[in-house]
């Protein structure tokens, strides 16, 4: 045999094992978004217990003795298990059938990713690279001695946020001895669009699904009688509805999934409120809980 010959043959081999690598990293019809009760998977004679992020495979059957099972198929459509039962993967996968049609899902990565699947090192970086993407240079955290006495809160969000123009609960960290609240919203010509005073709560509503688009604007939630600390700013960028398409279910797997969506496309605001409304409507689902904390703590991160 020539090594011309040779070569060819490793080289086909080379791309048939890689093909096959392929093939089976791309085989799952499932993936788990989150679960409560007992909740199992069976493969052959193996039964497995179902955690967030788990891959569900052809031949394998879901055993869901109580609880609940929230589904991402892998076409992008959504499915909760509650009624309890055994379920095949291929029936499911059969239901699904060629409803799923969705244009926008999240990638594998960041799914990966929110699951706290990824390896450390991997997900450090994936968060050093959001959190450049939505830094303001040399913005905001400046000194507090030109700011007479008023302090200001660390609001959950980033210094620089992407968002639709709808609702939004802006909340913040409370403050030490803190009662009251004062809350100003101005836009680039430094007018004050939003004024409000005398907040208790720790949340407030903004509304700017009424405010030009696209354009940006300046959040300071400000408090007095309290150590003041750093000088905080918070900067809204209203884009159009039309940047991403999501899923209009109002159920919590897939109010989970447009979380995911916006997170990876940037809107962390509207991934919050996604997650929120998931959490609430299934607070027994670890993984919902956790996406929301998570969230909030890479949002509280100034």
């Amino acid at each position: 045999m020539t090594t011309c010959s040779k070569s060819f043959q490793i080289i086909a081999a080379t791309v048939l094992i890689f093909l096959f690598s392929s093939t089976l990293s791309m085989a799952y019809v499932f993936r788990v978004l989150g679960v409560s009760g007992k909740v199992k998977v069976k493969h052959g004679e193996t039964e497995t217990v179902i955690r967030a992020g788990t891959q569900l495979l052809p031949g394998q059957t879901i055993i869901l003795e109580s609880g609940y099972c929230g589904l991402l198929h892998a076409k992008g459509k959504t499915l909760e298990l509650k009624k309890p039962g055994r379920y095949s993967v291929e029936e499911l996968d059969k239901k699904i059938g060629t409803a799923a049609n969705v244009k926008v899902k999240v990638s594998d990565k960041y799914f990966d990713y929110i699951m706290g699947q990824l390896s450390k090192t991997d997900a450090e970086d994936l968060e050093k690279s959001v959190r450049q993407h939505m830094e303001v240079p040399g913005a905001v955290q400046r000194g507090s001695e030109s700011n007479k006495g008023i302090g200001t809160a660390i609001v959950h969000a980033f210094p620089k946020n992407e968002i639709l123009p709808d609702t939004y609960a802006i909340s913040w960290d409370p403050v030490p001895g803190v009662k009251s609240y004062a809350i100003e919203l101005k836009d680039r010509s430094d007018e004050i669009i939003v004024s409000k005073k005398g907040i208790s709560d720790t949340k407030f509503l903004l509304d700017f699904s009424n405010k030009p688009s696209p354009d940006s604007y300046t959040l300071i939630v400000s408090y007095t009688g309290a150590e003041i600390g750093k000088y905080h700013e918070y900067e809204f960028m209203v884009n159009p509805k039309n940047v991403v398409e999501l899923q209009t279910e109002a159920d919590p797997a897939t109010l989970l999934l447009n979380g995911m969506v916006c997170e990876e496309k940037y809107l962390f605001m509207d991934a919050l409120k996604y997650y929120e409304k998931a959490y609430k409507l299934e607070p027994e689902v670890a993984a919902y809980q956790e996406a929301l904390k998570n969230l909030k703590r890479r949002l509280g991160k100034q």
